[in-house]
């Protein structure tokens, strides 16, 4: 059961990694940074800041929610610089400008509170540089010159309640700003009578919900094949390792005899069964493909 809803929204970064160059500018560098925030199963991704490296995403950047279900769970932040493709465009040679990880329990804790609301947070947090390609940067690079980056970022605790709100606490919550009024927790556990071909694809099966038209959707993760009925393979008088070696020999229109005789095996009876033994297993297999 999840102890709560944890809203994550980034403010503003500084002193960032200038990913991006111009071929006849060599002084001039900047990044066009975007952020990817993971907690638990889920991701969500800001809107990308172009040509700075101390972006501010504007004020109705839109925040992401996490369903928490233990306090020690990790929230984690990586910043990227988009690449612009194009010939005279500015070449990104880095993508990964630096990531923090921290547990929901220290940011509730240490984390300054704000006036506006007795679980809302905000702080400035010094990224993790270290897998920086500094080799890329330009000599001035912030990063090289050992200067901090650092990313300012607001959050708000909500407790899960058993029944809804009424209309005035509603409105009393909501005033201001992008706050939900209700969680919609929705599990998929299993399915069946999809297209076997699709289980079998690349991607595999995944479901996508959104809960509003104009929102983006969300994707869930592969699918993981279960509950299927397999067919077993009968116990015969002959080693695993020969049943490959048999189906060929058989297939090239080798007599059981010889088969046994090639084989070291002391009766042709023992390949009539398992010729026999497959012959039932391949059945059982297509009697089951047929089901699915």
């Amino acid at each position: 059961t999840p102890l709560g809803v944890l809203r994550v929204r980034i403010l503003a970064a500084r002193n960032l990694a200038g990913v991006n160059w111009r071929a006849l500018e060599v002084e001039s560098f900047d990044s066009d940074p975007y952020c990817i925030l993971k907690l638990g199963g889920r991701e969500s991704r800001t809107s990308t800041v172009v040509g700075t490296t101390c972006p501010a995403w504007p004020p109705d950047e839109k925040s992401a929610y996490f369903l928490v279900h233990h306090r020690e769970q990790q929230l984690e932040i990586s910043v990227c610089g988009a690449d612009r493709s194009g010939i005279f465009a500015p070449r990104n040679f880095v993508n990964f400008l630096g990531s923090v990880a921290i547990s929901v329990a220290k940011v509730m804790k240490l984390w300054p509170s704000q006036a506006v609301g007795l679980g809302r947070r905000k702080s400035q947090v010094a990224l993790d540089t270290s897998r920086v390609s500094r080799e890329m940067l330009h000599v001035n690079d912030p990063v090289n010159r050992g200067v901090s980056s650092d990313i300012e970022v607001e959050v708000e605790w909500f407790d899960l309640l058993s029944t809804l709100p009424s209309a005035d606490e509603q409105h009393t919550i909501t005033v201001g700003g992008d706050t939900p009024v209700a969680v919609l927790l929705i599990e998929i556990r299993k399915g069946k009578g999809f297209p076997w071909e699709g289980v079998n694809e690349k991607l595999g099966l995944r479901w996508r919900c959104h809960a509003e038209p104009t929102e983006p959707s969300v994707l869930s993760r592969r699918g993981e094949v279960c509950d299927l009925e397999e067919a077993i393979f009968p116990d015969v008088a002959l080693h695993p390792r020969l049943f490959a070696v048999v189906d060929k020999l058989w297939d090239r229109g080798y007599s059981e005899d010889d088969i046994a005789r090639i084989v070291s095996i002391e009766s042709a009876e023992v390949i009539s069964a398992y010729l026999e033994c497959r012959h039932e297993f391949e059945e059982q297999q297509e009697a089951i493909a047929a089901k699915q």
